[in-house]
């Protein structure tokens, strides 16, 4: 965490209705790590904090505070002399990795506990929302590891989600392999809206009927909860995603199958030697 606060400018963004959309969703990704050489240190967690944290300079917003925002909208406020830090929880279970191989990563496999949080964004017990949470599990004689990351959709969509992990990852992997080249720390992201906007003109395509009603067309439900703070609003929305019985389902990806779509992709994609990147496929499907 040294030298965070000497990057983070003070600003805020003011949440759509685009945003409200999706404001009680969770966006969680799962990912398992083989210690293939069963050496000592495998992603020791002090290199893991300080990449995660030298990737945050670049991602300001997930250490902003929702606040409650006029006409019932809420807004991100990011204030260096009050960071919302990222929760950072660390683990061991005595399942082995190659249990979880066995059992081709079936969800009933997992460790208990992975996920920190549910499927709805809700504030803590001291009334914050988090904007990051990662859970680290150390499996069974350092076999490997779970790597558990959530990100609130209010905050990133799926391809920044992407970004922000594929940007950690380089980090980690630059700080673990002093030698290795990457341009991870010559990236800078812009998270000005009215910038992202002004370039948008004309390239974007119109939205539908049934999207325009639902942005549009008030009601005395809407209309009830714009009333209500924004946490009240992610309460009710967990209270009622509790008494309804859900279906989850778990989709899991190997590498090899990410690395066939992605000579797929640049196969077809014209003027792209670099390749394309595992998440930028990941965010695509």
């Amino acid at each position: 965490m040294e030298g965070l606060f000497d990057f983070i400018e003070p600003g805020e963004v003011v949440l759509s209705s685009q945003d409200a959309m999706f404001s009680y969703a969770n966006h969680p990704l799962v990912h398992f790590y083989e210690n293939k050489g069963l050496g000592s240190s495998f992603m020791p967690s002090n290199m893991l904090q300080a990449s995660l944290y030298s990737a945050l300079k670049e991602f300001p917003l997930l250490l902003g505070h929702v606040r409650d925002g006029p006409g019932g909208q809420a807004k991100v406020v990011v204030d260096k002399h009050d960071l919302n830090l990222p929760e950072f929880v660390e683990s061991e279970s005595s399942i082995h990795f190659q249990s979880l191989k066995d059992a081709q990563f079936e969800w009933s496999a997992w460790p208990r506990g992975v996920a920190t949080v549910g499927p709805i964004t809700t504030p803590n017990k001291h009334g914050t929302v988090k904007l990051l949470n990662v859970h680290v599990v150390r499996l069974r004689d350092n076999s490997g590891l779970v790597l558990f990351c959530n990100i609130p959709h209010i905050i990133l969509d799926g391809f920044g989600y992407y970004i922000f992990l594929s940007h950690w990852a380089a980090l980690c992997r630059a700080s673990i392999s002093p030698g290795s080249t990457s341009d991870a720390g010559r990236v800078s992201y812009v998270f000005d809206r009215a910038f992202v906007d002004g370039r948008l003109q004309g390239q974007r395509r119109p939205l539908g009927k049934q999207i325009v009603d639902i942005l549009t067309t008030s009601s005395f439900t809407s209309t009830a909860l714009n009333m209500l703070s924004f946490s009240s609003q992610l309460r009710l929305a967990s209270l009622g995603i509790s008494v309804n019985r859900g279906e989850a389902h778990f989709f899991r990806t190997t590498r090899e199958s990410l690395e066939e779509l992605s000579s797929l992709a640049c196969a077809h994609a014209s003027g792209s030697p670099a390749g394309v990147s595992t998440y930028a496929i990941l965010a695509a499907v």
